[in-house]
């Protein structure tokens, strides 16, 4: 029997799993249903807010400074001089494959468009609607063309005219790019992928570290927790930033094994040794149970909880830019 992919701790050759492949993170009809028709969701605002600050964006930086703008959700624009990545671009104001199952934006971008720079790379974490987003892609593409950094088999949900500019990775597999001066590599996370019917798990997930000018990024991309993250660290050392997901967690007996919590978050945070950590994937689209404000209201209680300083994670409005200076 040939396989498609190779064998590995996280793939039987044609369908991908967890490092535990005992957790169950894509779940069944009657599971779903049983969420739906139990769910004692938090009302969300009947219209957007306007939780927004103005971007401060640069074309160009210092060698040494490192700048990392939160857009919304899950897409980051970081920032080294002459290196322009953005992370699972999410523009549209509707999300998904049918009009009556749309995810509704309920916070504006905090970039529009054309506001962002010139981008060089697209990173994608994995094939999901909130974190694929054709329409987003494709406006980026015709103005960029840039080079796609993708998990084994995603590029199959990406256009035909993309390919020649796409570099799959399995875990722990690197691309060098910019002449040298970037290297991102893929590793683990803990989530399952589906972009249609029939496809469950058919192409892999993941987080990656975005290493250039001697720091180092973490972007999660949509995880549970794990030990992957202290396996990241082991084998790359500290995070400069990590850029952690803190919403999408309630109820936890569904969203447990492919959403952290915000207390999962902080020990995330602690695990990867990151010395200024960004949340991510919260407030933007309603995906789960719990109420616009809970995720930082829960973070605030974890951070407490943990001795951790507020000052070393960040909660962000839609739009704001950190600036990380000199690195000697």
């Amino acid at each position: 029997m040939s396989h498609k992919y190779p064998i590995s701790d996280h793939c039987d050759g044609t369908h991908f799993h967890n490092l535990d492949p005992n957790v169950s993170t894509s779940k069944s009809f009657g599971e779903v249903l049983k969420w739906k028709l139990g769910s004692q969701s938090t009302d969300w605002p009947k219209t957007k807010t306007a939780d927004l600050v103005k971007p401060q964006i640069s074309k160009e930086l210092v060698i040494d400074e490192l700048r990392v703008t939160f857009i919304n959700h899950a897409t980051v624009l970081v920032q080294w001089r002459g290196i322009n990545i953005i992370t699972d671009p999410v523009l549209a104001e509707k999300l998904g494959p049918f009009s009556f199952l749309n995810l509704k934006r309920y916070r504006d971008s905090g970039v529009q468009f054309k506001e962002l720079p010139k981008i060089d790379y697209v990173f994608i974490s994995h094939n999901h609607y909130d974190h694929l987003d054709l329409p987003t892609l494709e406006q980026i593409d015709k103005r960029d063309a840039p080079m796609y950094i993708v998990p084994l088999g995603a590029s199959k949900n990406l256009p035909v005219s993309f390919r020649s500019r796409t570099e799959e990775l399995d875990w722990w597999q690197s691309a060098k790019l910019s002449g040298g001066d970037l290297e991102i590599t893929l590793v683990p996370a803990q989530h399952w992928s589906r972009r249609n019917i029939g496809d469950t798990n058919l192409s892999l997930w993941g987080a990656a570290v975005f290493k250039a000018h001697g720091r180092q990024v973490y972007f999660a991309g949509d995880t549970g927790y794990s030990n992957h993250f202290q396996i990241t660290e082991k084998k790359l050392g500290p995070m400069d930033v990590a850029l952690l997901p803190i919403g999408a967690y309630e109820p936890r007996w569904f969203m447990k094994d492919s959403h952290m919590n915000p207390e999962d978050a902080v020990k995330a945070h602690q695990d990867l040794k990151s010395k200024n950590t960004i949340a991510i994937h919260f407030g933007t689209f309603r995906l789960t149970d719990e109420g616009i404000e809970d995720p930082e209201k829960d973070l605030t209680i974890a951070l407490k909880k943990y001795a951790v300083s507020a000052k070393d994670f960040s909660v962000p409005k839609n739009g704001q830019s950190f600036l990380f200076g000199s690195n000697r």
